[in-house]
C-alpha cells in the first residue's frame, strides 16, 4: 500500500510553501516476496518450491518494512 499527502500554504501572494509526505507499505505491511526455489536438490528436497526472502530494496514498494519520506519545497 501506497499513500501519499501534501499541503501547499501561500505567503504574501509571491512565495509558497509546500510539505508533502510519502509512505510505502504504511500503514499495513504487505511483505513481497521473491520468486521461489526452482531448482529441486535430492539432497534438500524440502526447499523445493518455497520462498526464501523478500525484496530488499529500501524504495520498493514490496519491502515488509513501512517507511515515510518527508519533504518541503519553498517555491518563489
Amino acid at each position: 500500500m501506497q499513500l501519499g499527502l501534501s499541503k501547499t500554504w501561500t505567503i504574501r501572494e509571491r512565495f509558497k510553501f509546500a510539505l508533502r509526505a510519502e509512505g510505502n507499505n504504511f500503514p499495513f505491511k504487505h511483505p513481497e516476496l521473491l520468486l521461489p526455489n526452482a531448482v529441486y536438490n535430492a539432497n534438500s528436497a524440502n526447499l523445493f518450491g518455497t520462498f526464501t526472502s523478500l525484496r530488499q530494496p529500501f524504495s520498493d514498494p514490496g519491502q515488509s518494512r513501512p517507511h515515510v519520506i518527508l519533504g518541503a519545497r519553498i517555491e518563489f
